[in-house]
């Protein structure tokens, strides 16, 4: 049986069951918890529908699409969209099901929304890895019942596979690297003792997340505003999150400590042996020290230590972050759109703009290859390939 969820103090009612499916299941991320869900609801969730799809068999939850339905601005039209509970602060999800019930329930889950395609001009599951089968199923089944779709690349979002020994690691870090972050190791460390905290919940995570935070907002997010503490709605939001995580040891708070004072701060999530994270800073006052670097290179000895099997950066494929991660998923968005009037224009509007960005590209990268040639078509010596 599929039910829609779209009352509030319901969803929160569904805390146990959801639970046990995430504890059946094993390979989830966080991102699919019932803590994750009810926590941006909470927050983000106000000037919208929600619209969780349950699915039940023999009374038991077997799979959960968490969506909602709300107007969005897209190519500058509005439209009514249907989709994954989703705004700047979410970098992944996924639907919780059993692998072997998941062609069915999505199956069930595309005949709902079927029914109810008066109510969306769109539906966009977003942010999703490119390779779930998730994406590949739904679209299947959308292409079958004649709707257009198209994906839109978010971009490649850097993880960390751990494997073998840390010392095995580090070997493969460059040469200079790994002299780097010792002599600021050892320079910090003439300061004053370097340790490393962890907070994953009781009477300090209050305190801990509070600090985290301050210490977050002291960098270049304070100043453009895209720190926590910057909004009480996102500072609300990771307060709760942390709150619902750490009932199930979900949460962990890392600090690099100098004397016992906290100078930088990750907010991380774990599921399954795999740490996520969401938020990081430092103390401008150490600067100098690199005690973000420092501090992450503390984290992954840990993670190494205590056996995780992956460490994802999540966001995009910064340069700080391919120093100690060079593999990366495609992030990709599936956007359906309705037969409506509406729906086709989008989709013809989407289409044009995306034609119209590719040939841009093409354009640059012509531009580029010919400002690298000499004047009889060879590449200069400074721009050889290696």
């Amino acid at each position: 049986m599929l039910e829609v969820v779209t009352d509030y103090q319901e969803l929160l009612r569904l805390e146990e069951p959801w639970n046990e499916l995430i504890a059946e299941l094993g390979e989830t991320s966080p991102f699919e918890s019932h803590a994750w869900t009810c926590a941006w609801w909470e927050a983000f969730g106000a000037a919208n529908q929600l619209h969780v799809l349950v699915w039940r068999k023999n009374d038991k939850i077997c799979g959960v699409a968490p969506l909602m339905i709300s107007r969005e601005r897209r190519i500058g039209l509005s439209v009514r969209r249907l989709g994954t509970l989703y705004n700047t602060h979410v970098q992944r999800t996924s639907f919780p099901v059993h692998e072997k019930l998941r062609e069915e329930f999505l199956r069930r889950l595309w005949q709902h929304v079927v029914s109810i395609a008066s109510t969306w001009d769109v539906v966009e599951l977003s942010p999703f890895h490119r390779a779930s089968p998730v994406l590949a199923l739904v679209e299947n089944s959308s292409a079958h019942s004649g709707h257009s779709c198209t994906y839109w690349t978010e971009g490649q979002s850097p993880f960390l596979a751990i494997t073998g020994s840390w010392d095995e690691y580090l070997k493969t870090l460059s040469k200079n690297r790994r002299s780097n972050f010792t002599r600021q190791f050892k320079k910090l460390s003439e300061q004053g003792a370097v340790t490393l905290e962890l907070v994953t919940g009781g009477d300090k995570l209050e305190g801990a997340l509070q600090e985290g935070c301050r210490i977050e907002a002291m960098g270049w997010k304070g100043g453009e505003g895209t720190a926590i503490n910057s909004n009480p709605v996102l500072a609300a939001f990771y307060s709760s999150l942390a709150a619902r995580s750490a009932a199930t040891d979900g949460v962990r708070l890392y600090f690099l400590c100098m004397d016992g004072r906290r100078i930088s701060f990750q907010y991380c999530l774990e599921t399954n042996n795999k740490l996520y994270l969401l938020k990081s800073g430092y103390d401008t006052d150490f600067a100098p020290y690199s005690p973000s670097q420092l501090l992450l290179w503390k984290v992954l000895e840990s993670a190494y230590t205590r056996g995780v099997r992956e460490y994802d950066l999540l966001g995009g494929a910064d340069d700080w972050k391919l120093v100690w991660a060079q593999k990366t998923r495609e992030v990709v968005w599936l956007i359906i759109y309705s037969k409506t009037l509406r729906g086709r224009l989008l989709w013809l509007l989407k289409l044009k703009v995306v034609a119209t960005v590719r040939a841009a590209r093409q354009r640059l990268r012509r531009h580029r290859s010919d400002d690298n040639l000499d004047g009889n078509g060879r590449r200069g010596e400074g721009n050889a390939r290696t």
